[in-house]
């Protein structure tokens, strides 16, 4: 007997088999074409290996949503507006440059304002090709783990969790990391240490 799946399910189905089979199996530089498909289409990566609850299926698509706003339309300030809260902290030495433990909502979203033009090289930028969720901490990894926090429907928090420099970033190379460390021992500013200003 043969099984006719309904195209409602069969076209949602194959557009997911689509996307898995284009997604790269590690961390790369993507196309920004084929970025604004997976965007288009709902992409969220993989589904968490152990599942996920509706509500944590729900934070994960905002992470996703932000991300795609913000990174492969240069929306960020339309992204900061809809989908992070105004108590946002950002814990991240590459936003705060090392200088103070939280960069807030106003600092982060201008960072990333200024960033828009700058991501694309050669058509393409880095984007976190999985995801895992446990209830409101959304794990996103790409060339490193951006750690998310999605509290009420906005996200409230993110760390950067830096992998070796081996498999991390061209721009993650020893002089930049060393820049960093003085700027964080030494508290002070210094040129190309974290995200231009």
């Amino acid at each position: 007997m043969k099984t006719i799946i309904p195209s409602a399910i069969a076209v949602p189905i194959a557009l997911g088999v689509a996307l898995f089979a284009a997604m790269p199996a590690n961390s790369a530089e993507i196309p920004i074409a084929q970025l604004k498909a997976w965007c288009a289409a709902g992409y969220v990566g993989p589904r968490t290996t152990y599942g996920e609850t509706k509500f944590e299926a729900a934070n994960k698509k905002i992470v996703y949503q932000w991300t795609c706003l913000t990174l492969v339309q240069g929306k960020a300030d339309q992204a900061f507006d809809l989908y992070v809260s105004k108590d946002f902290c950002d814990h991240s030495h590459m936003i705060n440059a090392g200088l103070k433990d939280c960069a807030d909502w106003t600092e982060t979203r201008a960072m990333f304002e200024r960033m828009g033009g700058m991501l694309a090289k050669g058509g393409s930028i880095e984007f976190p090709v999985a995801a895992t969720v446990n209830g409101e901490m959304v794990t996103q990894w790409g060339a490193g783990a951006d750690i998310w926090r999605v509290h009420n429907g906005l996200i409230t928090d993110h760390w950067d969790a830096s992998p070796p420099i081996t498999i991390t970033m061209d721009g993650h190379n020893q002089a930049f990391s060393d820049r960093m460390q003085k700027q964080i021992d030494t508290g002070k500013r210094l040129p190309n240490a974290g995200i231009p200003q």
